[in-house]
């Protein structure tokens, strides 16, 4: 499972890293995921539920970040069907 990192351990873990050198890339990924409760509201009628399920998409999202494996990482629309 994708488990996230709190701000403190990540800030540690790019210090040990030390500064980027001339030449490193760091992969940075950013991504919408569409809350539940915009998917629901905004696809319902596009889209079948089992498409839309938060199961089955988060799923998909976790294996397209390992698969991506970006340095850092950042997720936005996280609601959790807040209305």
């Amino acid at each position: 499972a994708l488990t996230g990192i709190d701000t403190r351990t990540l800030t540690k873990k790019l210090r040990e890293k030390g500064p980027v050198q001339p030449g490193e890339l760091l992969k940075i990924m950013h991504w919408n995921i569409l809350s539940d409760y915009r998917a629901n509201l905004q696809f319902k009628k596009l889209m079948p539920n089992s498409i839309l399920d938060w199961g089955y998409r988060s799923f998909l999202i976790q294996e397209h970040i390992k698969k991506v494996d970006p340095d850092v990482f950042g997720l936005c629309d996280l609601d959790a069907g807040v209305k």
